[in-house]
């Protein structure tokens, strides 16, 4: 069975996030923190219904790499790293600027082509509780 790295990362940091709230008001206040001026809700594709960031991808990395190459990585594709996952073997690379709908599309492809990368998954929010 094939286990996606990514999506059990995503839980463990949002159930250790959620179990340090202690009040409905803090956990409002953690869901808010996860979003920004650049999510946007996608209208189609696997992502419908989403909100997802129009400039940070999170990218699995074929095998673990040094710092500097996953900055090479990035410089590659004119993006900055945001965060290294060592553990996960996994980064998050974010533009510069909002990305339109076919630049980030684009840009996840010529990722995904990279013998040094794994996968590519957008950035995006997953909503645990509707009554936040």
């Amino acid at each position: 069975m094939k286990i996606n790295r990514f999506a059990v990362f995503v839980c463990v940091c949002l159930c250790a996030m959620l179990a340090g709230c202690k009040s409905s008001e803090s956990k409002k206040n953690a869901a808010a923190s996860l979003g920004s001026s650049s999510m946007r809700t996608a209208v189609e594709g696997t992502h419908r219904g989403q909100e997802y960031s129009m400039r940070t991808v999170i990218v699995s990395l074929a095998e673990e790499l040094p710092d500097e190459a996953v900055q090479q990585l990035a410089d590659d594709f004119d993006m900055s790293v945001m965060y290294n996952y060592h553990s996960f073997n996994m980064c998050a690379l974010t533009a510069s600027k909002d990305l339109s709908e076919s630049e980030l599309s684009d840009l996840i492809d010529r990722l995904s082509a990279d013998k040094r990368v794994l996968n590519v998954e957008r950035d995006y929010v997953i909503q645990l509780d509707d009554k936040l």
